[in-house]
């Protein structure tokens, strides 16, 4: 939703979600969402999802996370957690693109990026050194999806090997070659367009993940931190259907919160 909303505003709306679901036997609860709260439930979606999973023998520790105007990531396995809220917002970065053409507005994309990144890790004295360790971090919504079509989601992958990945996705989408056009064809049908996009604002936005969850990785993380990417995860250890859930914060939220 693009504009403002009033403390009444989201009042009324809470109003009507109560009651519209709420009954004897169903809680409705709006909460507003700090950048810090929401990283906590993520990271709490993660850690409740991948409890019973051996990554090479790490644990999944750490969590990135990617929407529409702005990413999470999670440091953890130390003394605290440590987290940072990075403005990179893709409807932004569209817009640029629209006023001063592709070329000059990936230039600035590639700076926004990395000076928030860097502001981001100079705010919380974490980040690069400390991502080596005994913890995998698990990347998840849009992040996720940018890994899916950079090739690096659904196994253990390390720093490398999602840089040089999205490189050549990069690269691939901006000349538009056969591979880019078999690519797109695709995603009409694998789910990589689960939007509907037509083919340029698909490669326009399949561009801009890709350099987002790029610099994230690049900046944020030493050479030897491990990650491993999914949107969803088979909770088959735990629950005999063996379903998927989606891995968000609304999951941390049911498993940490008293309803």
């Amino acid at each position: 939703m693009q504009g403002h909303l009033t403390l009444a505003d989201v009042a009324s709306f809470g109003d009507a979600l109560a009651q519209r679901y709420g009954d004897g036997d169903r809680a409705v609860k709006l909460e507003l969402l700090s950048e810090q709260r929401e990283a906590a439930l993520e990271l709490a979606a993660v850690r409740y999802a991948y409890e019973d999973s051996d990554f090479e023998g790490k644990k999944a520790g750490g969590s990135l996370s990617g929407g529409g105007k702005s990413c999470q990531v999670v440091w953890g396995g130390g003394q605290r957690d440590e987290f940072m809220s990075l403005d990179l917002d893709l409807f932004a970065a569209q817009r640029v693109m629209g006023a001063v053409g592709e070329a000059q507005a990936l230039v600035w994309w590639e700076n926004h990026i990395r000076g928030e990144v860097l502001k981001g890790t100079g705010d919380t004295g974490a980040g690069a050194g400390e991502a080596a360790g005994e913890s995998v971090y698990v990347g998840i919504t849009m992040l996720a999806s940018a890994a899916v079509q950079a090739e690096v989601a659904g196994r253990l992958v390390s720093r490398a090997d999602v840089l040089s990945s999205c490189a050549n996705l990069i690269a691939r989408a901006k000349a538009e070659d056969y591979w880019w056009q078999d690519f797109v064809r695709a995603a009409e049908t694998n789910g990589m367009n689960s939007y509907g996009l037509d083919a340029a604002t698909f490669r326009t936005v399949s561009i801009l993940s890709a350099m987002r969850l790029q610099g994230i990785v690049e900046g944020a993380f030493g050479d030897d931190a491990k990650f491993y990417f999914s949107r969803t995860h088979e909770l088959a250890a735990r629950d005999e259907s063996g379903r998927s859930v989606n891995v968000e914060w609304p999951l941390g939220a049911l498993v940490t919160e008293t309803w």
